[in-house]
């Protein structure tokens, strides 16, 4: 969830300094830290996305395999 909000926070962020238009003096560097931190939050969501499926699938393939066994 604290993703979700620096997300917002920095798209809301890239919005204001966008609508200020060119005459701020650190228009460039700050346009483009902003979108390099929203790049690299949108990875690492996929990246955790995929970690949580891999996981996911090891738990049920370790889960699957146990049952077949019968416990004498």
């Amino acid at each position: 969830m604290l993703d979700v909000a620096l997300l917002m926070a920095n798209a809301s962020q890239l919005k204001a300094v966008m609508e200020q238009g060119p005459n701020f003096s650190f228009d460039t560097p700050i346009i483009t830290l902003i979108s390099i931190s929203l790049c690299l939050q949108v990875a690492v969501g996929v990246l955790l996305i995929f970690t949580a499926r891999r996981d996911k699938s090891q738990i049920d393939d370790t889960h699957s395999s146990t049952q077949g066994r019968s416990v004498d």
